[in-house]
């Protein structure tokens, strides 16, 4: 599974790439025919509280999926995103499941 992390207009620390790259790799245990994980993190400017946003794109055989999350905090922000993700991860499994 190949894992990418994009700054959008700023440079996010190691201990933050770290932390969602662990998360992601968890990911991989609900579903192991993930090829593609692609994290986008920037800063919203017309937002003054909640303007940390965090994108994933999940990239499985014959799908893409994707959510967006904005909180105070990247670590917040990615949480809510990892938690939507992985709940899309597991209908898209159980669909996969139908179809075999």
């Amino acid at each position: 599974m190949e894992i990418q992390i994009q700054t959008i207009h700023f440079d996010a620390d190691n201990k933050l790439k770290e932390l969602i790259k662990l998360e992601l790799r968890k990911l991989y245990s609900v579903y192991t025919r993930i090829e593609s994980v692609n994290t986008i993190l920037r800063i919203d400017k017309n937002s003054k509280n909640k303007n940390k946003v965090v994108e994933i794109l999940l990239n499985v055989p014959g799908d893409r999926l994707f959510t967006s999350d904005q909180a105070e905090s990247f670590e917040a922000a990615f949480g809510l995103a990892s938690t939507e993700i992985k709940k899309q991860l597991i209908q898209h499994k159980e669909k996969m499941k139908i179809w075999m």
